[in-house]
């Protein structure tokens, strides 16, 4: 049963502290990488080895690249990170290829929209949908992107069916990808879970989940499950609560904790 799952510490993260940094998992491993330390953008991460539950070096962004609310995704032995703002405030529509065999950077085509920050995305097959953010004036907005990985081209896809999300949470379960919470326009709360069919470009609101007002929920999906926590409410009170999400005829939601 879910309720008898525990949490297990592991060896801390060996970097600076930072906030809205990056992360994405390449097999057994997780890639964590740039953020705010508190008075600047790092350039540096660090590689968490699930198997053998230790820490390694991974290789610098480039000079002049750091930044935080980027977002990013893996495909293959490669990731990816896009967008996000420098510790100046200036948006960035930049994106970055992450090799696993030769640990370097490579420069990749833009993010064709407009320079933002705190996007999400999911992954379907070779394609990444990259998912509305803000510009460094709080518009948010509410496009979608398709990148096909392998042809490296980009399609503009249906918009969201709502006023857009800044720092919203988005994953894919059996092919179909999700949007949740996140902060719209006006410093209103998305409350509902979207989902996305790639194939019909449609995207549809799942009516039986209203969700509390909450941005900064990360999320990690295993076993067909996608598994929410932490976030941050309209007055700034962070949380620890945590929600499984898992896709049968409709979308369930069990509280954990």
């Amino acid at each position: 049963m879910l309720h008898s799952q525990s949490w297990v510490q592991i060896p801390d993260f060996p970097g600076s502290q930072r906030d809205d940094g990056c992360v994405f998992t390449i097999g057994n491993k997780a890639y964590c990488f740039t953020g705010n330390n508190g008075s600047a953008c790092e350039l540096n991460g660090f590689v968490y080895d699930g198997v053998s539950n230790t820490w390694g070096n991974m290789a610098n962004l480039p000079i002049g690249k750091e930044r935080q609310y980027a977002t990013a995704f893996s495909y293959s032995n490669n990731g990816y990170m896009l967008t996000g703002i420098t510790c100046p405030g200036v948006c960035l529509n930049d994106m970055y290829k992450y090799e696993e065999g030769t640990n370097t950077w490579a420069a990749m085509p833009n993010f064709p929209g407009q320079v933002r920050q705190g996007a999400c995305n999911f992954v379907i097959g070779d394609k990444a949908y990259i998912i509305s953010g803000r510009n460094s004036s709080g518009n948010v907005f509410n496009d979608v992107w398709e990148y096909n990985i392998t042809g490296s081209t980009w399609t503009q896809k249906n918009n969201l069916p709502f006023a857009g999300m800044f720092r919203g949470t988005a994953f894919q379960i059996n092919g179909i990808g999700y949007v949740c919470y996140g902060l719209t326009n006006n410093n209103n709360f998305n409350r509902y879970i979207y989902k996305y069919d790639h194939l019909n470009d449609a995207w549809q609101m799942i009516t039986a989940i209203n969700l509390p007002a909450k941005n900064y929920v990360a999320c990690a999906v295993t076993s067909n499950k996608a598994f929410l926590y932490g976030g941050q409410d309209s007055v700034s009170v962070s949380y620890t609560h945590l929600r499984a999400h898992e896709t049968k005829a409709n979308l369930v939601c069990r509280l954990l904790l």
